[in-house]
C-alpha cells in the first residue's frame, strides 16, 4: 500500500500508507468519524454563547439562508473578506433578545440559524484516525451541559452537514522536546492514553515518561513502554511567576477602546494566583467536572499548542489553578476555555517557551 518508513537525524518518522492518506486528501476515502467516548450536551438556554464571543466566520450558505429571512445588513464583512455577526456595544449578537433567545431561533426555528450557532459547542478535528468529534467546553454552563442531554454520537447527524467539507487534515510534526521531534503518529496513541489521565499531573507525568522512551529509539513500542515518571514537586514561585506574566500579557487589551471580554476578570483572577492567594480545598463535585473537561482538552485539537504537547500541559495546569481561583467552576472553566486556550500568538510563544515548568506547574 506504498508504505514508507523512514528516520532523519532528530526526527522520528512513523510508517505511513502513502496511497490512502492521498485518497482521503483528495475525498476518495471518506473520513470515518470517532467521537469522544461518552461526551454530551444539551442546551440550557444560558445565552452565554450568545454574549461577548466570536460569531463567525459565516459561510456563504449561511448569508444566504439569514438574508432569506431577516434581509440584509446583519454582518460585517472585515479586511480578510471573512464575515462576521454584527454585535451591540455590549458584545450581545445582533439577534440576542430578552430572556437570552435568539431572534432567528424563535421565529424561524434552529435550522435557520448560522452553521456555527448550530454547531455550538461541538467541533471536528479531521486527522488520518478519523474526524474526531468533541465538545469545545465553552458553553457557560458547561457544568450542567456537558453532563445532560444525547450523546454527541446520536446529534452528529443532524448537523454532520454543517461541519465544513474542507477541513485541513491535522498532522505536523509534533516537539517533545530540545533535538527530539516526531511524525504526529506518534502523538495519536499518547493522546488516546492522556484522554484517560485525570489531573494535569498525571498527563505530565505520563507525557514525561513518554518522551524518555521516545529518546531511546524504538517509537513503535514507547508508550507500551512508559512508565509514568516521577515528577518534581509542585512549585508555589514557578505558578507565580507564570500568573503575573499572563496577566500582563492580557492586560495589553485594556488598553483598547473595546477590550476583549472577560479580560479584567481574568487578570483579576491572575493577580491572585501571582500573590499567592490559596484555592479552595478539594471537592469530589469539582475535581468530577475538571475531569471530564480534560478529557475532551486531550481528544481534541488543544492537545497541542504550538505543536507541543508539554506546552499544552502547562497550559491545562494554569486552567486548573485559574477554575479553582475562581468564584465558581462555570466561571473559571469559560474563562479558560474562551480566552486561556485560544491560539493567540502572544500565550502561544509564552507557553512553548516556559514548558520546561511544565511539572513545577502542576499540582
Amino acid at each position: 500500500d506504498g508504505i514508507r518508513d523512514y528516520k532523519v537525524t532528530g526526527v522520528q518518522t512513523c510508517a505511513l500508507p502513502i496511497s490512502r492518506m492521498k485518497r482521503l486528501l483528495s475525498g476518495q476515502e471518506p473520513m470515518r468519524v470517532r467521537f469522544l467516548e461518552g461526551a454530551r450536551f444539551s442546551c440550557q438556554g444560558s445565552g452565554g454563547c450568545c454574549h461577548n464571543y466570536v460569531f463567525g466566520p459565516l459561510t456563504d450558505a449561511d448569508v444566504a439562508r439569514v438574508t432569506a429571512r431577516v434581509g440584509e445588513g446583519f454582518y460585517e464583512t472585515r479586511p480578510d473578506g471573512t464575515r462576521f455577526l454584527h454585535t451591540t456595544k455590549g458584545g450581545d449578537c445582533v439577534f440576542l433578545e430578552n430572556g437570552n433567545r435568539c431572534g432567528i431561533h424563535a421565529r424561524f426555528g434552529g435550522a435557520a440559524k448560522p452553521g456555527f450557532c448550530q454547531l455550538f459547542p461541538i467541533v471536528a478535528q479531521a486527522t488520518l484516525s478519523g474526524l474526531r468529534v468533541s465538545d469545545s467546553g465553552e458553553c457557560a454552563a458547561f457544568p450542567t451541559s456537558a453532563r445532560t442531554g444525547p450523546t454527541l454520537e446520536e446529534q452528529f447527524a443532524e448537523v454532520q452537514e454543517l461541519v465544513p467539507a474542507n477541513l485541513p487534515l491535522h498532522h505536523p510534526l509534533v516537539g517533545f522536546g530540545p533535538g527530539l521531534q516526531a511524525d504526529f503518529g506518534f502523538f495519536e496513541p499518547l493522546r488516546e492514553a492522556l484522554v484517560e489521565t485525570r489531573t494535569p499531573r498525571d498527563a505530565c507525568a505520563l507525557l514525561t515518561g513518554y518522551t524518555a522512551a521516545l529518546r531511546q529509539g524504538d517509537p513503535y513500542t514507547a508508550l507500551a513502554r512508559t512508565t509514568p515518571a516521577s515528577l518534581p514537586g509542585f512549585d508555589p514561585a514557578v505558578l507565580a511567576s507564570l500568573a503575573a506574566e499572563l496577566r500582563d500579557t492580557f492586560a495589553a487589551g485594556l488598553a483598547q477602546p473595546r477590550p476583549p471580554p472577560f479580560t479584567r476578570e481574568l487578570c483579576a483572577l491572575f493577580d491572585a494566583i501571582a500573590q499567592g492567594a490559596p484555592p479552595p480545598p478539594p471537592h469530589a463535585e469539582l475535581d468530577a467536572l475538571w475531569s471530564l473537561s480534560q478529557r475532551s482538552y486531550f481528544f481534541g485539537a488543544r492537545s497541542l499548542v504550538g505543536n507541543r504537547p508539554q506546552a499544552a500541559v502547562l497550559r491545562l495546569a494554569v486552567g486548573w489553578h485559574l477554575v479553582r481561583q475562581a468564584p465558581n467552576f462555570a466561571t473559571g472553566h469559560l474563562l479558560a476555555t474562551r480566552r486561556l486556550y485560544m491560539d493567540w500568538p502572544p500565550l502561544v510563544r509564552l507557553f512553548v517557551r516556559r514548558e520546561a515548568e511544565a511539572a513545577a506547574a502542576c499540582p
